[in-house]
């Protein structure tokens, strides 16, 4: 089994759907996106997407809010309010679509996830290529 690992500095946001004012749709996350996009073609270069059997691990590490700051501890704190880890996923996906990282998310066989509070917001994806 090959494991590949990918480390986007970026704070961690969900994913917010179309907006539709006056019956004009526009994507309010494109920058975002691209900047995922450009981490995830720089750290992966010229190799094929990923196809085949694939295991994605996701560790999203949000910003500490100024509530949970007052805290005397340097470790990092379990994250369990909104956004879902559900939300995250769907726009890490699409990037890693986009940026030539995996062929298709339908050869994602096993997931997993974390959601954390860090001094240092971060997201750190672990692609894990199955024996078929």
């Amino acid at each position: 089994m090959k494991v590949h690992h990918y480390t986007l500095p970026l704070k961690p946001l969900p994913w917010t759907q179309t907006k539709h004012p006056a019956n004009l749709f526009y994507d309010n996350q494109k920058h975002i996106r691209n900047c995922y996009i450009f981490y995830f073609e720089q750290q992966h270069g010229d190799k094929k997407p990923f196809q085949g059997p694939l295991w994605v691990d996701r560790e999203f590490y949000f910003p500490i809010p100024d509530l949970l700051r007052r805290r005397p501890t340097d470790q990092e704190m379990w994250m369990y309010t909104m956004p879902g880890l559900d939300h995250c996923n769907k726009l890490l996906i699409e990037s890693m679509k986009i940026a030539g990282v995996i062929k298709d998310d339908k050869y994602i066989c096993k997931e997993s996830g974390i959601k954390k509070y860090s001094k240092n917001p971060r997201i750190v994806v672990t692609i894990t290529e199955l024996d078929t």
